[in-house]
């Protein structure tokens, strides 16, 4: 229950902590705050990505920590969840001939270039290019 929803008199309750690790990161529900939640209760906690973020995981007593919507079962004893945004740390760029994956301060470049190769099973001398339609381009010639 969280400060939208009434609670009873007479419950015992405790604090639930929810922070971002980053607030640029995403956004996180119900909002990073403290609250004070019914003793025993199960709290249902969603995290929304950013556009060059992704949620790595929560930490703290949920039971899904890797998945962007998780759920806590809060105690007797006070709790705390941080919802871990890590921003991308690559950027992908193709030219016509080549792919270039910045990565950890390096870069990884690969050779795009169209090539035309097989290697041919044990027994075919050659392939052929055939005139027929495509479900058949090449035709085999054995030794």
């Amino acid at each position: 229950m969280f400060c939208s929803e009434t609670t009873f008199a007479g419950f015992p309750t405790t604090s639930l902590t929810i922070m971002s690790s980053a607030p640029s990161g995403g956004t996180v529900t119900p909002a990073p705050n403290t609250y004070s939640v019914p003793q025993n209760t199960v709290e249902v906690l969603s995290a929304a990505r950013a556009p060059g973020y992704y949620l790595e995981n929560w930490t703290g007593n949920v039971a899904q920590p890797n998945s962007l919507t998780t759920t806590i079962v809060v105690g007797a004893a006070p709790q705390s969840v941080t919802a871990n945004f890590q921003l991308h740390d690559f950027k992908l760029a193709v030219s016509p001939t080549s792919l270039m994956l910045p990565l950890d301060g390096t870069t990884a470049t690969s050779d795009l270039t169209c090539r035309r190769s097989a290697t041919l099973p044990i027994g075919l001398r050659s392939l052929q290019r055939d005139s027929r339609p495509v479900s058949r381009p090449y035709s085999a010639q054995t030794r």
